[in-house]
């Protein structure tokens, strides 16, 4: 199997491996942020879920510089497509760079098929975790800070 031989996640392991911690943080899956968070914690991640209700765009920005100082930490959102005029509604992807003269983020949109990475202005990508959608997953939008374990050699999976 190529994921099991070069060590990535895909939509298979990622929801076998540890089946016990996944099936408890999952059931029933609403896509929410706390369960997104609880999902990268069964497979080892420290993950820590933020509102962006009860975060600031300052806070935000802060969160990503830090993130980006720390080659084991990342972050992921959780954000209304329709905001950033985009098709679809909720959606989680991680940012994979900040640029502070622009004040711009690059999302590695994990639908490749139908968006490929793209650079919003920060302002917009936290307003469009501060939107609600009624009806399509009501609970809160935000993001997520990540940090991986620390191993020899490689990250752990």
């Amino acid at each position: 199997n190529y994921s099991e031989e070069y060590h990535y996640w895909d939509s298979k392991n990622l929801w076998s491996a540890n089946k016990h911690c996944v099936e408890a943080a999952t059931t029933p899956w609403e896509g929410s942020l706390e369960q997104v968070a609880a999902l990268m914690t069964c497979h080892g991640a420290a993950a820590k879920p933020v509102e962006a209700n009860s975060s600031s765009l300052t806070e935000f920005r802060s969160t990503i510089k830090k993130a980006f100082e720390d080659e084991l930490s990342f972050v992921a959102i959780n954000f209304n497509r329709q905001t950033l005029r985009q098709r679809g509604a909720g959606h989680h992807s991680p940012i994979g760079a900040y640029d502070e003269e622009t004040d711009r983020v690059l999302v590695l949109d994990v639908a490749r098929y139908k968006y490929p990475p793209w650079w919003a202005a920060l302002s917009d990508v936290f307003a469009a975790m501060q939107s609600y959608v009624p009806g399509f997953f009501s609970t809160p939008r935000g993001y997520i800070e990540v940090g991986m374990p620390k191993s020899e050699g490689i990250l752990a999976l």
